[in-house]
């Protein structure tokens, strides 16, 4: 019986984490696809974080998180920088950086009444 609970939990577990990969990759490419619409329809490309900016302090421990408000990455990058968060800090804001882009130029839209 233990056996059998935990072959079944495993299996959950590993249901719940593909589903929600598959959730979030579809909404990036609804989000992805309200965005073209978006500057299709003329409205304005809004920048609020640079994303090379957010890729620069991505090299210091936790700034590159810290700029695009993730604090609890920043905390846990600037605890283990000396490991080599370094290395992915930079990326992960960069990435950040362009997604809440692509997300106040959508809510923008939205709100100057553009049906997206």
């Amino acid at each position: 019986m233990s056996k059998t609970f935990k072959l079944l939990v495993i299996c959950a577990l590993m249901l719940s984490f593909t589903g929600s990969a598959f959730a979030d990759e579809f909404a990036d490419r609804l989000k992805e696809r309200k965005y073209r619409n978006a500057l299709l329809a003329g409205c304005e490309d809004i920048k609020i974080k640079d994303p090379d900016t957010a890729l620069i302090f991505g090299l210091l421990p936790g700034g590159g998180s810290f700029y695009t408000r993730e604090l609890g990455l920043a905390i846990v990058d600037f605890i283990l920088y000396p490991v080599g968060s370094f290395l992915w800090d930079g990326a992960l804001a960069s990435n950040r950086a362009n997604k809440m882009n692509k997300e106040e130029t959508i809510f923008n839209c939205e709100m100057d009444g553009h049906k997206l």
